[in-house]
């Protein structure tokens, strides 16, 4: 219609009245072609928006993604750091019962050990006095014997 509208202005015009609709129809079009310009650049700039929107919301639930599994990896170390150290108390444990047993055993050893030298030291001693006593007794003897002679 707008076209048959057009059509019949320009084939009862002059040329200059010609050149007129010309320019008008061009300012038209021009003016509908800014209009349509400016929506679709308010339309981009509301998807750019909408997209640095989704960005910063995805980027979001990435850090916090990020963070709830950097806080359940230091969890698990943290929980096998424990474990181990629980293991390594016992191990310690178990080793110092092993040592304070082996130090018994050994104090106990040693002490029968020089029980049983003190009792021969003794009886050596006594041996040993009893010797002197004899050879004493002996050399007494041996002088009388030769006083008698």
């Amino acid at each position: 219609a707008e076209i048959e509208r057009v059509k019949a202005e320009l084939s009862s015009s002059s040329e200059s009245e010609l050149q007129i609709v010309r320019q008008k129809a061009v300012t038209e079009f021009e003016a509908k072609f800014e209009d349509i310009e400016k929506l679709h650049l308010e339309e981009l700039q509301q998807a750019r928006q909408q997209m640095l929107s989704a960005h910063a919301d995805e980027k979001e639930r990435m850090v916090e993604e990020a963070t709830l599994h950097f806080e359940k990896e230091t969890q698990r170390i943290k929980s096998e750091m424990e474990a181990q150290c629980v293991k390594l108390q016992d191990e310690k444990d178990r080793a110092i019962l092993e040592l304070d047993l082996k130090l018994k055993n050994t104090v106990e050893r040693l002490s029968v050990e020089i029980e049983a030298k003190d009792k021969a030291f003794a009886e050596l001693q006594r041996s040993t006095e009893a010797l002197i006593a004899n050879n004493a007794q002996v050399e007494k003897e041996l002088a009388e014997v030769k006083k008698s002679m």
